[in-house]
């Protein structure tokens, strides 16, 4: 499959049309842009493209998508000004969106040499699930075509400039997005082959080193200990170690001094269990009686 023709040039730049007011506070902004050049033709135009976008931060760095589009985009680069970014309106909705590029674009892609855009507006670039999973059976076992392939310094450079502070940070999930994500997990399954990568993935020592480094001073509440200790025992009902894993877990422990701190720690934990297990034991008997 080829690669996506999506074009983000970390530009933020961009023109407001005549009457047009940027909302504010939205959770999501549904836009119609319009990517058109700053030099002009043999013929004396401007080339132009069309299009809609959603997105949770306003301005973005999005350039449009198409083949046309990012043929011109090869020839006369952004870099050079050669294009700029107009924001024709601002929509309520995705639905409202698609509708007024459908509009905008009307036949012009039909009509229009200096048009970039290939096709109708209003579709939305969805495809249907249906579509989806037939795309899906075909790319399975195919090699990614960016495979091994690593972006430069600079690159990696301004996407740490542009996430600066962390992903979404500050940003919450309403509840009913996280139950949308909980039934989509549910539904989740997993090939015998992938579990056992999962089970064997081990990371390499660069990143446990960045992970440890990253969790130094950290420490989780009582409330997290909590949870972690009640999911953990959950998890290991009904299960013992084999000879072989005792075995190996006493000889790592072979020699070594166990400091007083630890085994404060150990007793502080073995506490907490065993005041956990009462009161799991005491909700159930109180259930029984109900």
């Amino acid at each position: 499959m080829s690669k996506r023709n999506y074009c983000f040039n970390f530009n933020f730049d961009y023109e407001l049309n005549e009457r047009v007011l940027v909302p504010k506070n939205q959770k999501e902004y549904y836009y119609i842009y319009k990517i058109e050049s700053t030099f002009k033709n043999k013929n004396g135009e401007k080339y132009y493209y069309i299009g809609q976008h959603t997105t949770k931060k306003f301005p973005d760095a999005y350039w449009g998508s198409g083949k046309k589009l990012n043929d011109c985009y090869k020839k006369y680069p952004m870099e050079k000004g050669n294009w700029k970014k107009i924001i024709l309106e601002f929509a309520d909705s995705f639905e409202e969106v698609l509708r007024l590029e459908k509009d905008f674009i009307g036949d012009l892609f039909n009509t229009d040499d200096n048009c970039l855009n290939l096709k109708e507006g209003g579709i939305g670039g969805r495809n249907s699930r249906e579509i989806q999973d037939k795309i899906n059976e075909q790319n399975r076992g195919r090699i990614p075509w960016n495979k091994g392939i690593s972006s430069s310094e600079e690159t990696k450079q301004k996407l740490r400039e542009n996430h600066a502070g962390g992903p979404k940070k500050g940003y919450n999930h309403t509840e009913e997005t996280k139950q949308k994500i909980r039934e989509k997990r549910k539904l989740q399954v997993f090939t015998e082959e992938t579990r056992e990568k999962l089970r064997n993935k081990k990371n390499s020592k660069e990143t446990r080193e960045k992970i440890s480094k990253a969790l130094k001073g950290k420490k989780h509440t009582e409330e997290t200990k909590r949870k972690i200790g009640k999911a953990n025992s959950i998890a290991l009902i009904g299960k013992k170690h084999s000879e072989e894993t005792r075995k190996k877990q006493s000889d790592s422990h072979k020699g070594k001094k166990i400091s007083k701190e630890a085994i404060e720690k150990r007793t502080e934990t073995r506490k907490r269990n065993r005041e956990l297990k009462q009161n799991e034991q005491t909700d159930i008997i109180s259930n029984t009686n109900i």
